[in-house]
């Protein structure tokens, strides 16, 4: 089971950090063989201007990147196929390249093509690409101490009530949860969350450096208590237990897992 930490800031943060792209087409019918180049060059300025200029007013720095495609067919068809457009001047050289270029889409689609037969595009296109930000995050607070009650704590200042609705309420105490005596007890609104909290309490004291291994709940022979332990596999494979007391959330009628 993956569970992202914050899974709604990190959706932010990858909205954030994702490359600015804009989209341009002109519909503009005409036999590939009897076209005339500087037309098309000069519309295709046009469409990489207002390109550009969307993707600078997205507050992109850098450079932007431009990538041309042709929407072509052959002539009499119903369907088209997309085909690269060279970069640069687009003159009657780079227009062969373009035949060519449908020529081996088409084999590669179909299993034949036949390069005497005229082709015609239908539509021209454009992408303009910015470069998306570095985004630099600060590493997680290592170690297995309850500091992450002071962080929880602080979610839960004056006027609290007001603002968080009561499903969410969880405290943990006790710790560090490297052993049973010393499991981090749990006490929430039902199991569901207080799971939820577990993950929460481990990405605060580990960082997300690890993965889960084995999880199993277990009884205390001694005095009934239920614990769930989750096995944590760090990147150099190191293995490490840690202990959740969950006894006041279990009922008698629950089943280990």
């Amino acid at each position: 089971m993956i569970l992202p930490a914050a899974a709604g800031v990190t959706a932010a943060i990858g909205l954030l950090a994702a490359e600015v792209k804009f989209d341009v087409a002109r519909t503009y019918v005409r036999r590939l063989d009897s076209l005339d180049p500087a037309v098309v060059d000069a519309m295709y300025r046009e469409m990489a201007t207002q390109g550009t200029e969307v993707v600078r007013e997205s507050a992109v720095a850098g450079e932007v990147a431009l990538v041309r495609s042709v929407d072509a067919r052959y002539v009499g068809q119903g369907y088209e196929l997309t085909v690269p457009v060279p970069a640069g001047r687009l003159d009657a050289a780079a227009l062969r390249r373009v035949r060519l270029s449908f020529d081996e889409v088409y084999a590669a689609r179909y299993g034949y093509a036949n390069p005497t037969e005229p082709v015609e595009i239908v539509t021209w296109k454009l992408s303009a690409v910015g470069g998306s930000p570095r985004i630099a995050l600060a590493k997680a607070a290592q170690g297995g101490e309850l500091g992450f009650m002071a962080a929880w704590n602080g979610i839960f200042s004056a006027g609290w009530e007001d603002r968080v609705p009561e499903p969410i309420l969880v405290t943990c105490s006790g710790g560090p949860g490297d052993s049973l005596a010393n499991a981090v007890t749990i006490r929430a609104p039902d199991l569901a969350i207080a799971i939820h909290a577990e993950y929460w309490f481990l990405f605060h004291c580990y960082g997300r450096d690890w993965k889960l291994g084995r999880e199993r709940r277990s009884t205390s022979a001694a005095d009934g208590r239920v614990f769930d332990q989750l096995e944590l596999i760090f990147s150099d494979q190191v293995a490490e237990w840690t202990y959740f007391d969950v006894t006041g959330l279990i009922t008698p009628s629950s089943n280990a897992v």
